[in-house]
């Protein structure tokens, strides 16, 4: 039986992100208290997953319920990567980064066999067209993470997200470009930081005035996106530095 034109943009959409994982190499831990290169990539893959699991919810929200699959594609694929390519950090007492342990811990939390499950089962239900079920997993997901595994930037790698997914929309001119427009704007506004908020609100401003306008929404290009993208990824890096 042939499959509906949304389940197909679904398996498409997790082909391309089985296409973007990214290797990491295991570097020795510094004992000077801040993070090394490997102690960020960990803590990068724990908040990428999380960051797709709220994304997803906000697309259910907006009633797309292929956006949301395509999200949990994406925190399935980071997951898979943390067991597949975790480094444990040594035990090095209080010499060592308190950042850096709870990077450990949210990455070992999200990436672990049952929460794996949990995203194919949620997945499972988006395709069946099922979103109270499969937001009641996601909801669950949530609350297992502990407020203090939360990086404080959440909002910006949510919208990082949902921008690099409203990119490879612009491209493929599908309908989820609105959808994850929407979610990245939703993310920036609810963005706290005292670093770059100036620049933060100004962004979600453009991104509102963007959906308000559906000719300019049609022909936005995925390089204008890909800049978007870009700034996010700068303050992101630049509020991690700081950290």
């Amino acid at each position: 039986m042939p499959l509906p034109s949304w389940a197909l943009v679904v398996v498409v959409s997790a082909l391309l992100v089985g296409c973007t994982q990214h290797s990491i190499r295991a570097v020795s831990q510094s004992s000077s208290g801040t993070e090394t290169p490997t102690e960020l990539s960990q803590r990068d893959i724990g908040a990428r997953v999380l960051a797709s699991i709220d994304d997803a919810r906000r697309a259910m929200g907006l009633g797309d319920p292929i956006a949301a699959s395509n999200d949990v594609s994406e925190a399935l694929s980071s997951a898979r990567e943390a067991i597949d390519q975790f480094v444990p950090l040594p035990i090095t007492g209080s010499a060592g980064s308190l950042a850096a342990d709870h990077a450990a811990s949210l990455t070992k939390l999200l990436g672990s066999f049952p929460v794996r499950v949990r995203l194919v089962a949620a997945q499972t239900f988006l395709t069946k067209g099922d979103i109270p079920d499969a937001d009641a997993i996601l909801r669950a997901l949530q609350n297992r993470v502990p407020p203090r595994l939360i990086p404080q930037n959440m909002p910006l790698l949510e919208a990082a997200a949902s921008l690099e997914r409203a990119k490879l929309a612009a491209g493929f001119g599908t309908p989820q470009l609105r959808t994850q427009l929407s979610c990245a704007e939703a993310a920036l506004h609810s963005y706290q930081g005292p670093a770059r908020l100036a620049k933060v609100r100004a962004l979600a401003s453009t991104l509102d005035r963007a959906l308000a306008n559906p000719k300019q929404l049609h022909i936005l290009l995925p390089d204008q996106v890909s800049i978007w993208q870009d700034a996010v990824a700068q303050w992101t890096k630049s509020e991690r530095s700081d950290a």
